[in-house]
């Protein structure tokens, strides 16, 4: 009897690429001369081509020019440890008051300093920010005696977003966003409420969102406040988000900044605790940075965006995430959400992971009579290339 291992390289090859990447991994490891097949920088930079252009070990591999048989092993020990919450390397920070781990970067307070850890560069020396001295500079500087504590928000593009928030819980705080590389303060500014504060922001645009009560429900709903980071101007208070339900940031509802759009998908329909609609759906919306307008919003229709039929069995939303990623094989903007389920009567729960590709309308093309001619539903469109710094979703805050 044939065994895989005898067979030809180009019957390999054909095997190989009709399967997914973690089948072909699985593979590797039945035989020593398939593994030696599969990571063969050849064959390596063919899968990763083929299955996951878009990761960003191949990325990076690609740039540097390193081999793509390590980045495929990369790859492959990151989705392993992820589905088994194994990690495959541990590291220890003795101190720090606080952090903040994002695309790799970690970031922590050591007395009164900022610093910097690349986990993924193998770095021998940390970038540290002397905060104090910076902050001297702005308008908060009269606040430095005044009781707090300070965290980190995010951190993409080389912008690190920080909060000073008040002892006092009524006070508010003040929003904090320094370049690290110059190092410099581009935005300082005091907010009235840190209620479920969360920034989001790329290298020119900063966005930060509140969950306040509004003027005729008393119902808390989502507020934004952006800014040009580039001349430190307002872009001024958008409450257009008004109708997007969702209080917990990473189970409910999310947020991102993608290749110049602001993102927000939430994944109910209702305030009640019981939901009356046995269908659900995910309801996003969008707009461009530059242009914070409700004239320009974007909104998803249900039709295009099914979440789950309730019919299917109870979920238990305590376990519930929600984020939004890039795919690593088509570049879409996908919707990840894990669930914990109760499927078809089970006695035994399941977590499993749902991945819905984000659909918005086409705008309508007005013709020559003044009618609107019809349009059809697309997806979110794919970055034209993807970069290191792509999100992934395991971030929720």
């Amino acid at each position: 009897m044939t065994s895989l291992g005898s067979l030809p390289n180009e019957l390999l090859w054909a095997i190989a690429s009709s399967l997914e990447t973690e089948d072909v991994i699985s593979l590797s490891r039945t035989s020593k001369r398939l593994y030696q097949y599969v990571f063969s920088d050849q064959v390596s930079r063919a899968v990763a081509q083929a299955k996951i252009p878009l990761c960003r070990e191949f990325i990076e591999a690609t740039q540097s020019g390193t081999s793509s048989a390590q980045a495929l092993r990369k790859w492959a020990k990151k989705t392993e440890a992820l589905a088994a919450a194994k990690p495959y390397s541990v590291a220890i920070i003795g101190v720090g008051q606080t952090y903040l781990y994002s695309k790799g970067a970690l970031w922590y307070m050591h007395n009164g300093t900022l610093r910097l850890l690349e986990t993924r560069q193998s770095p021998t020396e940390e970038l540290v920010i002397d905060i104090s001295s910076l902050l001297d500079k702005t308008a908060f500087k009269a606040q430095s005696k005044v009781g707090g504590s300070f965290s980190f928000l995010h951190y993409q593009e080389g912008v690190l977003a920080c909060l000073f928030r008040y002892s006092h819980p009524r006070r508010g705080g003040w929003l904090i966003a320094l370049d690290v590389k110059k190092p410099a303060v581009l935005l300082s500014t005091e907010v009235a409420s840190t209620e479920k504060l969360f920034v989001r922001h790329d290298g020119e645009y900063l966005y930060y969102g509140v969950h306040v009560c509004n003027d005729y429900d008393s119902r808390k709903r989502w507020v934004l406040h952006g800014y040009n980071l580039k001349n430190g101007k307002s872009l001024g208070r958008n409450n257009f988000l008004h109708d997007l339900i969702g209080a917990e940031i990473g189970s409910t509802i999310c947020f991102e900044i993608v290749d110049g759009f602001f993102y927000a998908i939430s994944n109910q329909t209702t305030y009640e605790v019981e939901e009356v609609d046995w269908t659900s759906f995910y309801h996003g919306r969008r707009f461009p940075l530059s242009n914070p307008s409700e004239r320009v919003l974007e909104k998803t229709e249900d039709k295009c965006m099914w979440r789950r039929q309730h019919l299917e069995g109870p979920l238990d939303d305590r376990w519930t995430s929600l984020a939004l990623a890039i795919d690593e094989t088509t570049g879409q903007l996908t919707i990840v959400e894990s669930r914990k389920e109760w499927l078809g009567g089970r006695t035994t729960g399941q977590r499993t992971v749902y991945k819905t590709k984000v659909v918005f309308p086409t705008k309508r093309a007005v013709t020559e009579n003044n009618s609107s001619s019809s349009h059809e539903p697309s997806a979110a469109p794919p970055l034209p290339h993807a970069s290191p710094n792509t999100f992934h979703p395991f971030s929720t805050t």
